[in-house]
């Protein structure tokens, strides 16, 4: 059944000379799924709203664009028809569709991706696991976890319980092997932190494990699900307003608090052995695929003089990835010494993409980046024109909480039999973990190119 909603849009002149669009849909029916319901067109760029399943009759949902110029025919907005249904399903029956997770481990990260289990449609806390029932107890209470959910003092009773779903893996990389491949045996499906793990060859042991089973393999790479990604990535495929990419630099750097360089996971050998590598150099790699269509570089080449602990572990490293083609190259810098930056820059033939905060947004509500078309100086080279231009996506619900909600949406599909896993993740995975390895291997014989090998 189909019904309508109703759209209103406004525009405003902001102090600086910009201008904010915002448009807002009310639904006049119960939605019975996700959908993309607004489209919008600006200035070249289109634009969806997302409304969340489950959305309640006579909801607003709004959402609003940033941008530097405007001119009334550069919009223009439409809402799409929507699945509604008109009877609110039972609070009984939402709750058996929601995935039921459970959390091996009370990792600081934890803390952050068990809140978005809680604000996403789609999913619950059904179980939390740590090696004391006293810190599992307490864990959940500190992120206000639902009152059923199961307290365990060790991994192994949320693996065996059967209402658990799938499994959140925070722990150690070092541990990935084990507790992945474990919960992919007892058919739980598996969000597994990043890096997820040392090596390709323990990778695929986890990836293996997952396809035996038939279950669902994602790593939460959180960026990857907020909306601004797909909106970056239509400005990279536009041929008239971006051209051929050329080049990708990007940086994800900062600098620990505390006792964070001695104490750490992240820069214990015996826990994290990639150290900055695979903690933030695996945001700018993922990055760097991202950008080129997940095409892998030909070779990778360490920068020289890492920086590293005295425990061995990469503190600092750099690398430069050339596909052999066309001039295609890239570069990153991951540092837990420098201060604090996520910056993704592409540059085109015929524009440039700038993005300041692609791992965390500043804002969760808003993801902003700039792009610039047709770049030339200014008459006497008195500057350049023209200006590049800003746009904020927002987004109702924060990164991980979208990422956490797709990853619900294929397990549901599986469990209900519609669906088989989805194996766009595990393809990204392996990609990533592929130029991490190479880029060990590079600092291992004297930073000399490596061939990526897939």
């Amino acid at each position: 059944m189909h019904s309508r909603a109703s759209l209103n849009w406004s525009r405003t002149q902001c102090s600086n000379g910009s201008w904010k669009l915002v448009y807002f849909v009310t639904c006049l029916g119960f939605l019975q799924k996700k959908s993309k319901f607004c489209k919008a067109i600006c200035n070249g760029l289109n634009f969806d709203m997302d409304i969340p399943a489950f959305s309640l009759p006579r909801t607003s949902v709004w959402s609003s664009i940033y941008i530097s110029s405007y001119k009334s025919y550069d919009i223009d907005i439409a809402v799409s028809s929507l699945p509604f249904i008109h009877t609110p399903p039972t609070t009984k029956k939402m709750a058996e569709t929601r995935i039921r997770f459970g959390i091996l481990g009370c990792a600081n990260i934890a803390r952050k991706v068990s809140r978005a289990m809680l604000l996403s449609p789609n999913t619950t806390i059904s179980a939390i696991g740590s090696r004391s029932l006293e810190k599992a107890t307490a864990f959940a209470t500190e992120n206000h976890f639902p009152e059923s959910t199961k307290k365990y003092g060790s991994y192994e009773a949320v693996l065996d319980d059967p209402d658990v779903d799938a499994v959140y893996v925070p722990l150690p990389t070092s541990l990935h092997l084990r507790w992945a491949v474990l919960a992919a045996e007892k058919k739980k499906h598996v969000l597994l932190e990043k890096p997820v793990a040392l090596n390709v060859g323990e990778l695929d042991k986890i990836l293996e494990a997952c396809e035996s089973s038939g279950v669902q393999f994602m790593d939460a790479t959180m960026w990857m699900h907020h909306p601004r990604t797909a909106k970056m990535k239509e400005v990279l495929s536009d041929p008239q307003r971006f051209g051929h990419l050329k080049s990708v630099h990007s940086t994800f750097s900062y600098v620990g608090e505390g006792d964070f360089l001695k104490n750490d996971i992240r820069v214990n050998p015996n826990l994290d052995a990639l150290g900055v590598l695979g903690d933030a150099g695996w945001y700018s790699i993922r990055a760097i695929l991202w950008a080129y269509g997940y095409e892998l570089p030909k070779t990778v080449t360490a920068f020289g003089d890492p920086e590293y602990n005295e425990s061995g572990v990469i503190l600092s490293c750099g690398a430069s990835l050339n596909w052999k083609e066309d001039g295609k190259v890239a570069t990153f810098y991951c540092s837990f010494l420098s201060n604090l930056s996520m910056d993704i820059t592409a540059l085109g033939t015929k524009g440039n993409l700038r993005v300041h905060d692609f791992v965390i947004p500043f804002n969760e509500n808003v993801g902003p980046f700039y792009t610039v078309a047709n770049s030339r100086w200014a008459e006497l080279s008195l500057g350049c024109e023209p200006e590049p231009s800003e746009f904020k996506i927002t987004t109702v619900l924060p990164q991980e909480a979208l990422m956490v909600q797709e990853f619900g949406r294929l397990v549901q599909g599986i469990r209900c039999g519609e669906a088989k896993p989805e194996k766009k993740w595990p393809t990204l995975s392996r990609k990533t973990q592929a130029v991490i390895d190479a880029v060990v291997a590079s600092i291992n014989i004297g930073f000399k190119p490596v061939d990526v090998v897939y």
